[in-house]
C-alpha cells in the first residue's frame, strides 16, 4: 500500500542536491529517478503506449515535462523500458 510514505525530498532544480543522489545511488539510477519525478507516467502508459499498439516506439518519445509545461522530455525506447519496470 502507499498509504504512507516517508521521503526525502530533494528540490530537482538544485544540482548540488541533485549530486547528494548521485552520490548514494550512482549517475545512471539518479538520472531516471529525475525522469521518473518530472514525467506523467500513467499518461504515458494509458494513454500514449498503450495507443500506439501496446509497443515501445524504437525511436523514443516525447513527453510534456510535470513541472514545466513549456518543455518536453524527450524518453529512448532504452529508458523507456526502464521506467516501465517501475
Amino acid at each position: 500500500s502507499n498509504s504512507y510514505v516517508n521521503l526525502a525530498l530533494f528540490d530537482p532544480k538544485d544540482e548540488e542536491e541533485r549530486n547528494i543522489m548521485k552520490d548514494m545511488i550512482g549517475e545512471q539510477a539518479e538520472d531516471l529517478v529525475h525522469l521518473f519525478c518530472i514525467i506523467d507516467r500513467q499518461d504515458l502508459v494509458v494513454n500514449v503506449l498503450l495507443n500506439k499498439d501496446g509497443g515501445i516506439p524504437p525511436d523514443g518519445i516525447e513527453v510534456p515535462h510535470l513541472r514545466n509545461t513549456q518543455e518536453t522530455v524527450f524518453l529512448s525506447a532504452e529508458t523507456l523500458r526502464m521506467l516501465l519496470v517501475f
